[in-house]
């Protein structure tokens, strides 16, 4: 049994007349503190009396780091200050001093 969860979800449709054609995707969330590593994993489909399973690996892998913050300073001379902003725009403008 695992200590940590996962949860899973498809994306197909509630009932199929051409079961040769039916595809779903499968999407897996785990918890956040699942170690890294790779996992076995077994999905089984089940439709009246068939059954059909399928045997994959779960790789878990860390979570990407969150993008740096991008902060501009200009020396703005003429006014004694220096002004910050959050990208060329000059979005998220602020000056610092007189």
């Amino acid at each position: 049994m695992w200590a940590n969860t996962a949860s899973a979800s498809t994306g197909g449709p509630a009932s199929v007349t051409d079961a040769a054609a039916a595809t779903a995707p499968l999407k897996i969330a785990v918890a956040a503190d699942v170690t890294v590593g790779s996992y076995p994993l077994t999905v089984q489909a089940t439709s009246g009396a068939l059954t059909q399973e399928a045997t994959f690996t779960l790789t878990v892998t860390a979570a990407a780091p969150p993008a740096p913050t991008v902060e501009i300073y200009v020396a703005d001379l003429g006014n004694h200050r220096i002004v910050r902003m959050d990208d060329i725009s000059s979005a998220g403008w602020v000056a610092y001093g007189t």
